[in-house]
């Protein structure tokens, strides 16, 4: 793998109706945020040095993201560049992970910068205003993927209704691992439903 540093990642699968209701809830971007689908040489060290922002990606270059993602989008729209006042913040995109039986959309290296984590419309952007895409073009299954210490990322994918994927005995460990961490924050959530505080 060179210089790449990638950890176990646990998997979710993100059901049409689930997408297709978070992308409708989204606010318009606020002004000086734009969302951009990288090509231009430029655009492209941009989303680089985004990802090299986190040590976990590993090293990236310009090169290597048009070889391992410009490559091998589902489409040109698939990649997502979400930009503040002109700068890279978030970034995201959708490859194509068919197997004979389905169209399969395989959602990598969605990143958002420290400083705009806080911010929940910039995670929901980045993650819902590219993934109906991929059941306008005709794939089955959309699948995400995260490290399981992401516990804010899996909370916010978990609450808009995406799905663990439980395939293997080291994913049936991390997702009882996660739920188990998670359960004060998930039946708080569940109570302050039942009493309509929470949409």
């Amino acid at each position: 793998l060179g210089n790449r540093i990638y950890q176990p990642q646990v998997m979710l699968e993100f059901p049409r109706a689930a997408v297709e209701k978070q992308a409708r809830m989204l606010p318009p971007l606020r002004e000086g945020y734009e969302i951009r689908h990288p090509s231009t040489e430029a655009e492209c060290e941009s989303w680089a040095a985004l990802l090299n922002e986190d040590p976990g990606f590993g090293t990236w270059t310009p090169e290597r993201i048009k070889a391992e993602q410009l490559s091998k989008l589902i489409d040109p729209r698939a990649a997502t560049l979400l930009m503040h006042q002109g700068s890279p913040i978030a970034c995201g995109c959708f490859i194509d992970a068919s197997t004979r039986r389905k169209r399969v959309a395989l959602g990598m290296f969605l990143y958002v910068a420290p400083a705009y984590r806080g911010r929940a419309e910039v995670a929901q952007s980045i993650t819902y205003l590219t993934m109906p895409l991929c059941f306008e073009l005709g794939y089955d299954r959309v699948i995400g993927t995260t490290d399981p210490t992401r516990l804010s990322v899996l909370l916010l994918h978990l609450r808009n209704g995406a799905l663990p994927i439980k395939n293997s005995l080291y994913s049936h460990i991390q997702w009882y691992r996660i739920f188990k961490r998670l359960r004060p924050t998930l039946d708080a959530l569940a109570r302050r439903k039942s009493r309509g505080t929470v949409c």
